[in-house]
This record gives C-alpha cells, sequence and structure tokens, in this order.
C-alpha cells in the first residue's frame, strides 16, 4: 500500500466504515438537495462522522516557521497535505474587529525524497477587501457547506493530490470538513475565497 494511501485511510474517520446511522441517511438526504449533491455518486469513500482537525498541523509548521497561531476569534483554517508534491499548507483566516477577513499562508516542502529536510514556502498574508470579505461571510453562513460529508474521497485510480481539511471555527459555526480529490461546491467555494494561488 503507498503512503498516500495509508495517509487516506488515516484521515478517514472511523476506518472501517460502518453502516450507515439513521442521523448519516439524514445528513446524506440533505446534501443531496443540495447544489453538487451528486458529487456522492463520485466518491470512494464517504462519512459524516466528527473529523479531527489539523490544527496541530497547522502550529507545528508555523513554529518551525515561528510564525504567531491565532487561537481566538473567528478562524477559517485550511490544510492540505500533498505527498506526490512533498508538500504541506498551513493556511489561516481571521476575521478583524472591522469584518476584514485577513489570510496568513505558511508552508513546506520536502528537500529531497527520504530526508526529513524541510524547506518553508514563501510566507504570504493579504486581507481580502471589503467585497470579499462579505463573500467570505456569505458562504460560512451557507446550509450546504454544514450538510457536506465530514470527509470524503473521490474515485481516482491513482492516489495523488492533496489530502485537505477546512476548519470552521466561528461564533456561529464549528465544523470540520475533510476531502480527498473531491470537494462539495459549497467547501470548493469557500476555499477559492481564502486562497492565492
Amino acid at each position: 500500500m503507498t503512503i498516500a494511501a495509508l495517509l487516506l485511510l488515516a484521515a478517514a474517520p472511523g476506518w472501517p466504515l460502518a453502516p450507515a446511522r439513521p442521523e448519516d441517511r439524514a445528513a446524506e438526504a440533505a446534501f443531496r438537495a443540495c447544489p453538487g449533491g451528486e458529487a456522492l455518486a463520485k466518491t470512494a469513500i464517504l462519512s459524516w462522522a466528527p473529523l479531527t482537525g489539523a490544527i496541530v498541523r497547522h502550529r507545528a509548521i508555523r513554529e518551525r516557521q515561528h510564525l504567531e497561531f491565532p487561537e481566538h476569534g473567528d478562524r477559517i483554517l485550511f490544510h492540505a497535505l500533498d505527498l506526490g508534491k512533498g508538500s504541506e499548507r498551513s493556511i489561516v483566516a481571521v476575521r478583524g474587529a472591522d469584518g476584514t477577513w485577513h489570510v496568513d499562508e505558511a508552508g513546506e516542502k520536502e528537500l529531497a525524497l527520504a530526508t526529513p529536510l524541510m524547506k518553508a514556502m514563501p510566507h504570504k498574508t493579504y486581507d481580502l477587501p471589503g467585497e470579499e470579505s462579505r463573500r467570505v461571510d456569505a458562504l460560512l453562513e451557507d446550509p450546504c457547506l454544514y450538510a457536506s460529508p465530514r470527509f470524503m474521497a473521490g474515485r481516482t485510480r491513482e492516489m495523488s493530490g492533496p489530502a485537505e481539511r477546512l476548519e470552521i471555527l466561528t461564533a456561529g459555526h464549528q465544523a470540520v470538513l475533510g476531502w480527498f480529490a473531491v470537494r462539495s461546491p459549497a467547501e470548493d467555494a469557500l476555499v477559492k475565497s481564502i486562497v492565492r494561488d
């Protein structure tokens, strides 16, 4: 089994997956009513069981680079681990008192295969202008975001691409969502609203 496959199994909650619970079937029905509900047909692994976040990984990356990690306030945390590219990213968005979302991107890349040496990727910070910050706020209120499976993995022939987790920690919402090779439209819209590639 490849390292990526082992990572995927470790990321998926409750492996092997238990039979669907009644609340899982209700959540699946709610998600199917959302735009992109047909994405379920493209999944190999699907779960609505609670998922552990990646705060430990965010802290580790930021500690090695002597960067702050926000412990309080409204936050969106996006973590991506791409074994194919040998990279790991920590993207943290924090809402300021004026409603502006401030984004801080950090990451690391392996210097060479099979070595523990990592090199910091360029550190970026930026504020989302008024309209973009309001769009993030609107996306955070989308019930379809919270109807999304807690973890899903697409049907792919190769285990390539990043395993990703999105953590929403706001006064109104607490959620951890994860995926591999497939995002719901609501997840995709939120990630694309905060990440500058």
